[in-house]
């Protein structure tokens, strides 16, 4: 289990912040590939993924994905890094507070569904 976590799970989670998939079939792919590695695992083919994930500790790729997403959140909050988004800081006069991401216009996929779910 430590050799996927250090070599395949790290390509799986590239630069998941800019590609999300948000396509059904993406998603099962690079989910797939985390199912089928842990039931070749000794011990683990006669229990289903979740229960798979929970007994080798690990979280499911989609929650690995909305943690990275709120983390650049985060860091995009509190300035800690810049990037160029489709998404400006909101200010709302009615209702919330100042901490929200307005989306501009997208005219591309990349753009249309970053940090999306």
């Amino acid at each position: 289990m430590k050799a996927f976590c250090t070599y395949v799970r790290q390509l799986l989670q590239y630069s998941t912040p800019v590609w999300s998939p948000h396509y059904q079939y993406l998603i099962f792919k690079t989910v797939n590939v985390q199912r089928a590695y842990t039931k070749r695992l000794t011990g683990m083919n006669n229990l289903n993924y979740l229960e798979r994930l929970k007994a080798l500790g690990i979280s499911s790729l989609e929650r690995r994905r909305l943690e990275r997403d709120l983390i650049l959140c985060c860091n995009l909050f509190h300035g800690i890094c810049e990037i160029h988004l489709p998404f400006k800081l909101g200010v709302s006069v009615t209702r919330g507070n100042s901490c929200k991401l307005v989306k501009t216009s997208c005219n591309t996929n990349a753009a249309k569904y970053f940090l999306h779910k």
